[in-house]
């Protein structure tokens, strides 16, 4: 039974990924750094770079498709899920993606009742789709 509970906290052990296990949670932005040997401090550092990647990609993507994200910030698909199933399910057959398409992004207004999807194409094509909460049922645009 010692060898089986020590195998099953080495385990776990191993799917921390960033920081350590005394570490309060890992951001989405951690998550996305290299398995490696960086310093609590560097981690950030990669983090915050590609933090601020997303946010210089989303901009781009504004201006090409004339859209405004003020007063939105980037969401999860686990938020979506959490806010409407059935939109969900649109979100996620919209960030589906190909080799070479940059990851798509969600961005929801601080009324809670606007998304936008942005995309960006291996083409280089950009795209932004917008949901709108209307009458209590999300409504493409």
């Amino acid at each position: 039974m010692y060898k089986k509970a020590t195998f099953a906290l080495a385990g776990i052990g191993a799917l921390l990924l960033v920081g350590n296990s005394a570490s309060a949670a890992i951001t989405r932005a951690e998550s996305y750094v290299a398995i490696s040997k960086l310093s609590d401090e560097e981690a950030k550092k990669e983090a915050q770079a590609f933090d601020n990647l997303l946010t210089q990609r989303a901009n781009e993507i504004a201006a090409d498709t004339g859209i405004d994200l003020s007063g939105y910030a980037r969401i999860e698909k686990v938020d979506v899920w959490e806010m409407d199933k059935g939109l969900f399910k649109e979100v996620r057959e919209l960030t589906k993606t190909e080799v070479g398409d940059k990851m798509p992004q969600i961005y929801l207004h601080e009324s809670c009742e606007s998304l936008y999807i942005l995309r960006q194409y291996a083409d280089g094509t950009n795209t932004a789709v917008e949901f709108v909460l209307e009458n209590g049922k999300w409504e493409k645009k």
